[in-house]
């Protein structure tokens, strides 16, 4: 990038953000080995001209050497007030002191049109929250394979993924065929919450919404935070639409906590 947006960007852009879409300005970093003067000047055009909301750093490398590169990245992409979001994309599984410093909010740990069924994340992924991780899946052939991709991403701690069946030596430069269904399920996930909670004497009424023909269990505990939840009710079959089930097992509790919990 060497310019500001042209008028065809401005109106492409201007039709994302109206549509509440969160757009990253692409800068590359040649896995650690670009000239920071040319990263930052990137940076500058982005947080200058683009009105975006955070930049995407392609090309991270792995390893805790290049740590200092990208966190000096990251500070100063944070040192511009309109840029708080950084993604890096290593592209596969990175050494933790990215995270930890961090050096980056998010990271792409999987790229890849294989390997997805069998991988395993790092064991540190399990400490941080979801929204650190991401991952970019193609190659993925139909909609049923895609959700069974991103219900593997939950089950990772992936906050955030993208999977289409386009594939090399491009597969981001359209959408996948099966895109309308890739929001709707990817929305069923983002409304899984619990919605009311109504006591009634020595009972509590907890109402949830689901995802069809997924398992889950509710889950209880007096104190936060914690590791030891209390199963109220295990192997409850999704619907698709709001369940209520109840508790009874509080009544001699000051404060009781919920959770649902998507099983295996």
């Amino acid at each position: 990038m060497a310019a500001p947006p042209n008028s065809d960007y401005v109106v492409g852009l201007a039709a994302l953000r109206n549509a509440g879409v969160t757009i990253l300005g692409y800068v590359y970093t040649s896995y650690g080995s670009r000239n920071l003067t040319n990263v930052m000047a990137d940076i500058d055009l982005y947080a200058q001209y683009y009105n975006v909301n955070g930049i995407f750093l392609d090309e991270m490398a792995t390893g805790s050497n290049a740590v200092p590169y990208y966190g000096q990245i990251d500070d100063y992409v944070k040192s511009k007030p309109n840029l708080p979001v950084v993604v890096a994309n290593p592209g596969t599984q990175c050494d933790e002191a990215y995270l930890a410093r961090p050096a980056t909010d998010t990271a792409v740990t999987f790229e890849n049109g294989t390997g997805w069924s069998d991988y395993v994340p790092d064991t540190y992924v399990s400490r941080y929250p979801a929204s650190r991780f991401a991952a970019l899946l193609y190659n993925v052939p139909d909609a049923a394979t895609m959700r069974s991709n991103l219900d593997l991403a939950v089950r990772r701690n992936f906050g955030y993924v993208y999977v289409t069946d386009k594939n090399l030596p491009n597969p981001w430069d359209g959408l996948p065929v099966y895109w309308s269904e890739l929001i709707s399920y990817l929305k069923a996930y983002r409304d899984l919450r619990i919605t009311s909670l109504t006591i009634t004497g020595a009972s509590t009424a907890i109402e949830f919404s689901s995802i069809s023909n997924h398992v889950f269990a509710l889950e209880s505990t007096s104190n936060l935070p914690t590791n030891q939840w209390t199963i109220l009710s295990n192997n409850v079959a999704g619907t698709g639409g709001m369940i209520r089930l109840q508790d009874r097992s509080a009544t001699n509790q000051p404060r009781q906590f919920y959770r649902i919990r998507l099983l295996p």
